[in-house]
């Protein structure tokens, strides 16, 4: 079983909401503490950038990017 969590964010003055695994929140929070960035800033980013894919699948592979480049150094 998969363990989903939910965060409220705020993206152009709009609250919402983002469900998504547990792992991805973690790799999320360690993004966060290395880029020295909030949630909503991150999330921000990741929405300009996104190309037309949904939200949730942006923040997973940006998370995957994040992390593949880290193991990389």
């Amino acid at each position: 079983m998969v363990l989903k969590a939910k965060r409220n964010i705020q993206l152009a003055n709009v609250r919402t909401s983002i469900v998504i695994e547990t792992a991805i929140w973690d790799a999320v929070g360690e993004i966060l503490l290395r880029e020295n960035l909030d949630l909503n800033g991150f999330c921000q980013m990741v929405d300009k950038r996104r190309r037309g894919f949904n939200l949730t699948l942006a923040i997973r592979v940006v998370c995957l990017l994040y992390t593949s480049d880290a193991a990389d150094e």
